[in-house]
């Protein structure tokens, strides 16, 4: 049992640590509707709903503190994890509703229960290792799911309290919304263009090399360019060993200066594998990365505080699956030829692995 527990807590990508954190998802988002029922509609739910209510809370308080102790106690250094940032929220998610069903006469209920919006920063956690470990997740609506559970739980919040006389009142930010998520789409679009220019580029770049290549086919050593051909798919394959891959290239351009085959074609070729190699690994500054993610947060957090009720659910989640996903989709175009298993578009190399075939040399074997 114990070690079913520890794969569900700790084995990032088993299906136990899928199903596991799901669970906790959803009681998460119960957890915050039961809050919104507290706060919003406590006067007009009977007594029967009252203790429905209550016992739910009770079930998701005792799952997680039963969770919590089971971290502690399956950490290999659990002073570590206790003290750690995602330690103190799992703890904080817990104790301020034990504090209420031990002392709910004495202690500051109101007070605690707003505590319990740290169980917010849960979905955090469970979003931190999920683009890379998960390998249930494919496509663009799975990457931004996360971020859509993120900004409908923020929402909930902010929809249970927006009726409370202490909130300020926000007065009509359509029009600077609208301008803001134009201005982004713009911003999202020059991105775009940039990246599908490159990837264009990359695929161009390789096509010419084996055009060269085969010209010269006859005048080189066949085995210098099927040994050539396979370093270069292994690179593309692992994105490791650019240097044993340079060494080869350097040995065919010597033999090519020794068969007397012109200045202008090694340079070209020379041109076109360099911007090749060194394109693969390149990306975005990160200034602007980061200056287009900022924007994403901010305008999300302005949508979700000054759109009421239902659109402002709905405008979430179209901010999150249409922006999100559109910047997801640059990101993945921006890098050629990415390892991550969340990628979903490649260069396509296809003209590459048919020289090789041609060659005699099979893909995923260096020569």
């Amino acid at each position: 049992m114990l070690r079913f527990f520890d794969r569900a807590l700790n084995a990032q990508g088993s299906r136990e640590y899928v199903v596991f954190n799901y669970i906790l998802l959803v009681l998460i988002f119960l957890s915050i509707f039961l809050l919104v029922v507290e706060v919003r509609y406590k006067d007009d739910i009977g007594p029967q709903m009252a203790v429905v209510v209550d016992v739910a809370d009770y079930v998701i308080v005792i799952v997680f503190a039963v969770e919590y102790v089971l971290r502690v106690a399956l950490a290999e250094k659990p002073k570590k994890y206790v003290f750690s940032f995602y330690g103190i929220v799992d703890f904080l998610a817990v104790f301020p509703s034990l504090l209420i069903f031990a002392f709910g006469g004495v202690v500051s209920v109101g007070f605690f229960r707003v505590l319990r919006l740290f169980r917010l920063f849960r979905i955090l956690k469970i979003v931190r290792f999920r683009r890379e470990q998960d390998p249930f997740w494919k496509g663009v609506l799975a990457q931004t799911a996360p971020y859509m559970a993120i900004g409908m739980a923020l929402k909930i919040v902010v929809f249970a309290f927006e009726d409370q006389r202490w909130v300020p009142e926000i007065g009509n930010l359509g029009t600077v919304i609208a301008v803001v998520g134009f201005s982004i789409g713009v911003l999202l679009g020059s991105k775009l263009g940039v990246a599908q220019t490159r990837l264009h580029k990359f695929e161009d770049s390789l096509i010419e090399t084996i055009g060269l290549l085969e010209s010269i086919q006859t005048t080189v050593d066949r085995s210098l360019i099927r040994e050539w051909t396979a370093q270069l798919e292994t690179y593309f394959r692992t994105g490791e060993n650019p240097d044993g891959f340079w060494d080869v290239h350097d040995r065919l351009i010597l033999k090519m200066q020794e068969a007397n085959i012109g200045a202008p074609i090694r340079a070209s070729i020379n041109q076109k594998v360099s911007y090749i190699v060194f394109r693969m690994k390149t990306e975005t500054p990160r200034i602007y990365d980061e200056f287009l993610q900022r924007i994403l947060i901010f305008y999300a957090l302005a949508v979700i505080i000054s759109i009421p009720g239902f659109f402002g659910f709905l405008s979430i989640i179209l901010i999150c699956y249409v922006l999100g996903g559109m910047y997801f989709v640059i990101c993945d175009i921006d890098q050629p030829i990415s390892h991550s298993r969340t990628a979903q578009i490649d260069a396509d190399i296809s003209p590459l692995l048919d020289y090789m075939k041609r060659l005699g040399v099979e893909p995923g074997l260096s020569a």
